[in-house]
């Protein structure tokens, strides 16, 4: 996240997208619309700050690299080996199941049901559906290897504090760090996730909130900070 690169889901397109659920947006759009951003690009390595695209561009190189689609490389390198049996990459716009994602309409003053979409604008940054047991999985293996070689795992967990947030709040390879919590969040419409976990206990806290509104602020990390706060006092800063 150091690359300087501009993000193509800026308000304008996460909006369309909240309005438009269905749009067909793939890796190569969205790699597009960035380019059309150059005057917004900075020089790398200058400053941590999260954006889409990145995982976008790395999307498109693990499926030059592997000939492989990423649905089928993240099954193969991800979620057999760790036996991450209700976890997938989706291909198509159906959700497993009966559960329903909804976002807050102000002008109604309704819940909209956002469950229907299409995956593809999200792409490699986080088109992924899983439940609470897979995600307590990855989140070890992620935090604490097991997929990687030792010097590899080392090298993905070394953080800089990311841009505009305190300094105990970092971005490695792939994976964040708040505090002595290692983990990542996402959002989706409808949808809000954090697993994060504590090393010092091996403790993991998992929360899925089926909400996220056009504004794309996250409905689970203020969860998430209560919790740790109430579980785990002495390893938090806030």
């Amino acid at each position: 996240m150091r690359s300087g690169i501009a993000d193509s889901a800026d308000e304008e397109l996460l909006k369309y997208y909240y309005d438009h659920p269905l749009v067909d947006f793939p890796a190569e759009a969205s790699i597009k619309r960035a380019a059309s951003k150059a005057d917004q690009f900075e020089a790398p390595d200058q400053k941590t700050k999260y954006t889409n695209v990145n995982y976008n561009i790395l999307e498109v190189i693990i499926e030059k690299v592997t000939g492989r689609d990423i649905s089928a490389q993240i099954t193969r390198s991800i979620l057999k080996p760790l036996g991450m049996r209700n976890s997938l990459y989706p291909i198509d716009r159906h959700l497993p199941g009966k559960l329903r994602g909804y976002g807050w309409n102000a002008q109604t003053g309704e819940f909209e049901d956002k469950t229907r979409l299409n995956p593809s604008l999200p792409g490699g940054a986080g088109a992924m559906i899983s439940n609470l047991r897979d995600l307590k999985i990855y989140t070890k293996a992620l935090c604490a290897g097991g997929l990687l070689k030792p010097e590899t795992q080392a090298a993905r967990l070394e953080t800089m504090p990311l841009e505009g947030l305190p300094e105990w709040i970092g971005y490695g390879e792939g994976v964040g760090k708040i505090s002595k919590f290692c983990g990542h969040n996402g959002t989706i419409m409808g949808f809000s996730s954090e697993m994060w976990y504590l090393p010092e206990k091996d403790a993991v806290i998992v929360i899925n909130v089926n909400r996220l509104d056009a504004d794309d602020q996250t409905q689970s990390s203020n969860l998430f900070f209560a919790i740790a706060k109430i579980l785990f006092p002495e390893y938090v800063n806030w």
